[in-house]
């Protein structure tokens, strides 16, 4: 009579090469190859596997920052943070005053407040910290009435929360093009059109210029509740770095003269946030009205273009400065 072990044994769990590699698979492996060969010709120059990050411009941003070896102010917010306010400008400004610091523009697009929040805390937050954070807050980045913008929101918050070896793995196997650009294989079977997340520009320190603007009209009312998923992450990440002694500035996000002038009476809620965060100890509003550049700087009702961002940095440096808001290494 046989022992049981027996099933266990080498012998019996001996796998043979025919059944794997037989006539019937060399056709599969070679459609496999042709079929990697073509995805990686047919890709647009440039781009590659996102991997398990949804937003291209926060896995490029995580890489760089890690490379700073030390920040003294955190610039964030979304890209009406990322796009205005060059580090590079900004602390040469503050040198040439006397004053010397290193700051870095951990601004991400394509995600309100809630995603914002998520990426500060669980990426940059989490690789470097500093004694001076301030936040960009655009209203548009606190609206919740936008449902392509909350679903791209809640999808990113989602990939940031994953158990760290699903995120592993899926880094590894997007090395494979064909899992990697699963999702856009799929997209361009429905609608012929190739979706892929275009390479990330970013400058030195966080900075990622923008070279041509949104073409949408912005001009609707923004539906904030300040009881809401994306103003209490906003919140609550104030109230986590204001226990921790973080200096939090508060920064009113740039819009053209249009916009500022329709929104005048429509902001009753966004100034209501703002007035529950002024109550922290730590934190600190900046009124900014009095620099903000000139409309033909804009590129469209957010945005600046390069020179204007160079300008408006270095106006927001000489701001601080004047209101003794910096108190390092003068």
């Amino acid at each position: 009579m046989k022992s049981h072990s027996y099933i266990f044994s080498f012998e019996t769990l001996s796998l043979k090469k025919r059944k794997f590699f037989g006539p019937a698979a060399i056709p599969v492996i070679l459609g496999f190859i042709f079929i990697e060969l073509l995805l990686r010709f047919f890709v647009p120059e440039g781009h590659s596997p996102s991997g398990h990050w949804k937003n291209q411009l926060t896995r490029v941003k995580s890489r760089q920052i890690e490379q700073v070896n030390k920040i003294d102010l955190l610039f964030a917010g979304s890209s009406v943070a990322s796009v205005n306010i060059p580090p590079e400008s900004f602390d040469d400004e503050l040198k040439k005053n006397g004053t010397s610091l290193i700051s870095y523009n951990a601004g991400i697009a394509g995600t309100d407040w809630q995603g914002v929040a998520a990426a500060f805390e669980k990426v940059f937050w989490k690789k470097k910290k500093s004694q001076y954070v301030l936040f960009v807050i655009s209203p548009y980045d606190l609206d919740e009435s936008s449902s392509e913008v909350r679903e791209r929101t809640l999808s990113f918050v989602e990939s940031l929360n994953r158990p760290s070896y699903q995120l592993a793995a899926v880094d590894f196997f997007s090395k494979i093009w064909l899992f990697g650009f699963r999702n856009e294989i799929k997209d361009f079977l429905k609608t012929f059109e190739w979706k892929s997340e275009p390479p990330s520009v970013v400058s030195v320190r966080g900075f990622t210029p923008m070279y041509k603007g949104c073409t949408f009209n912005i001009e609707y009312p923004v539906a904030i509740k300040n009881s809401g998923d994306i103003s209490g992450a906003l919140m609550s990440l104030v109230s986590k770095l204001n226990n921790e002694g973080v200096k939090v500035l508060i920064a009113e996000a740039l819009l053209i003269s249009r916009l500022r002038k329709y929104n005048e009476d429509k902001l009753e809620n966004f100034y209501l946030l703002i007035d529950e965060m002024k109550k922290y100890k730590n934190v600190r509003f900046l009124d900014l009205s009095g620099i903000i550049p000139d409309d033909k700087y804009f590129i469209d009702p957010f945005h600046l273009n390069i020179e204007g961002s160079d300008l408006y940095s270095r106006a927001l440096a000489r701001f601080l400065l004047s209101g003794d808001v910096l108190k390092l290494n003068r």
